[in-house]
């Protein structure tokens, strides 16, 4: 949005010659963002529309009331200029129907960082490699590591849909 605007961030959104710091208006922002594309299900549908909205929103003359000076910024006051900033922009959002579904999205991203939190060794049915390129002084597609990868693909993948069942002989122990 900004590259649409044209602009850096402390410029567009508080009207403020860009170098100095606004954390306040930064996590405002994001935090609105964040919480209608993550938690609320929806993504920009227009861009512009988005980056006019947010035009100004901090100067003296926008609804942001963001107390400056470093002192305390309370709970309240942040929600209330999330709140502020979310009703600005929402009218550039629309629903997404691919919301959740997307292993991006941060539902299944927690669900699969979990996962790989909770597996300290590699199983029959989980393998951890460490990627495509060398880790050396240069990085290059590795193309042995490729190999062991789609053997090990292909290995899991002919496992069978009764992977998790233990022969009958081996129940119990």
């Amino acid at each position: 949005m900004l590259n649409i605007a044209g602009d850096k961030f402390v410029k567009h959104v508080v009207g403020r010659s860009p170098g100095g710091r606004y954390p306040r208006y930064f996590q405002a922002v994001f935090l609105a963002f964040w919480e209608l594309i993550i938690r609320d299900g929806m993504r920009i549908s227009s861009r512009p529309e988005a980056a006019l909205k947010l035009h100004d929103i901090g100067t003296s003359r926008g609804p942001l009331n963001i107390p400056g000076g470093g002192g305390d910024w309370t709970a309240q006051d942040k929600r209330k200029n999330i709140d502020v900033v979310k009703g600005a922009i929402r009218s550039a959002f629309e629903s997404d129907p691919g919301f959740r579904q997307d292993a991006a999205q941060f539902g299944l991203a927690s669900h699969l960082e979990r996962i790989l939190q909770n597996s300290v060794t590699e199983q029959s049915l989980f393998e951890l490699k460490q990627g495509l390129l060398t880790l050396g002084a240069t990085w290059e597609f590795d193309e042995r590591s490729w190999e062991k990868i789609l053997r090990s693909i292909t290995a899991i993948a002919q496992h069978g849909p009764q992977q998790n069942r233990l022969p009958r002989h081996r129940r119990g122990r």
